[in-house]
């Protein structure tokens, strides 16, 4: 365990009145995400079970990313991954559950009902570029663990034939067709896109807990969408305390603020039911802008910007109802390496922008939420 992630959950677990809350744990230091969510506390009180369900996203860990070879393109990180491998994220799952128990981690086993023996509980696919879904890290994960794809990335991940249990995760649909439900996305509840038809796999929406959603929000370009992620656990007193539904919103590329699935969404944050509304817990969006052909192809900061005039209006400190984000979390935001012949004739390069210009711009605001970057390797807890 690095010491920074090692120094960061033994301070918060050994707090008095410490409660479980969710953990995003950076794999690659760019858009290689760990995800930690708090069990149920009648499911924590069980025997043997995880204090946690641990979602691995958008897994590149090793190696460049190539399209034909690299010759053609190849992409790759400025520092190799911090944690390189399935069996290193194992470790890191240990490590968070041996934190959050005082010092001994629970069961290996999923609690899931695919036979899932890893102490991963499930991959989440978002996008279907290399670098969001790289083979030859793939390979690493024990194929049992439950993966949940967009349909593209589904055809990816059906052609490795090595994870047992796919399920296809749903689009948000916005326009002119009726509004969805948010509890309609969540994976499974749709038996005709639910599940892949090939052989080698059979669906793993069975292994996704009720407390727990995926969903796709397109936008005006396949590299240009969002992915929700909603966490609603269980009320502690239902008759009078609302359920929660925080949500992590990724955005690896940036969205255009006017796309129809978008303003769908924020639909679900202005809810006046506080039983539907989504209370939007971390933004994770780039601040880096990516340029092709000499034209801009992704949104950093300023696009960040844009985006958080969108939300609902509030203190952004999680105290209130349909608030912004508490946190904006840049991810893939690292400089990448660009080489090959399509990376010569597209001129594709990166011109970064910094937490601390972030961090700028919210103080000319005077509110918005906190800008953290989480370094390679390290952790945060959502508080």
């Amino acid at each position: 365990m690095s010491p920074s992630r090692t120094d960061d959950l033994r301070a918060y677990f050994s707090a008095p009145n410490a409660t479980p809350r969710p953990i995003l744990t950076s794999l690659n230091g760019d858009h290689s995400w760990l995800a930690s969510f708090p069990r149920p506390a009648a499911e924590r009180a069980q025997p043997n079970s995880k204090t946690f369900f641990h979602v691995v996203i958008d897994p590149w860990l090793a190696g460049e990313s190539t399209l034909l070879g690299s010759w053609f393109i190849s992409i790759t990180t400025p520092a190799p991954a911090a944690i390189n491998s399935g069996a290193a994220v194992e470790d890191v799952v240990r490590e968070i559950e041996a934190a959050a128990n005082q010092g001994t981690p629970r069961t290996e086993e999923g609690t899931d009902k695919t036979n899932n023996s890893s102490p991963i509980d499930a991959i989440f696919l978002n996008f279907h570029y290399g670098d969001h879904v790289h083979e030859p890290t793939l390979r690493t994960f024990n194929r049992d663990i439950p993966v949940f794809a967009t349909a593209e990335s589904g055809a990816l991940a059906q052609k490795l034939n090595h994870f047992s249990h796919l399920t296809f995760t749903h689009d948000l649909v916005g326009g002119s067709s009726p509004t969805q439900s948010w509890r309609s996305l969540r994976p499974g509840q749709q038996d005709s896109d639910s599940s892949s038809d090939a052989s080698s796999t059979t669906t793993a929406a069975s292994a996704l807990p009720d407390w727990l959603t995926v969903f796709r929000i397109p936008g005006h370009h396949e590299l240009n969408h969002g992915t929700a992620i909603i966490y609603s656990p269980p009320s502690p007193d239902p008759a009078t305390v609302p359920q929660r539904h925080e949500t992590l919103l990724l955005i690896p590329h940036g969205i255009r603020t006017d796309q129809p699935a978008l303003q769908a969404f924020l639909t679900f944050l202005r809810d006046e039911d506080p039983k539907e509304r989504l209370d939007l817990l971390a933004l994770l969006h780039p601040l880096k802008v990516n340029y092709a052909f000499g034209r801009q192809f992704t949104m950093g900061l300023e696009g960040g910007m844009e985006l958080l005039e969108e939300f609902p209006k509030g203190d952004s400190n999680g105290s209130g109802s349909g608030n912004g984000p508490r946190y904006w979390i840049p991810t893939h935001n690292a400089m990448l390496g660009y080489a090959g012949l399509l990376a010569w004739v597209m001129w594709i390069n990166d011109v970064v922008r910094t937490v601390g210009e972030a961090q700028e711009e919210m103080e000319k605001k005077q509110k918005g939420p906190k800008v953290v970057g989480v370094e390679n390797g390290s952790c945060l807890v959502l508080v």
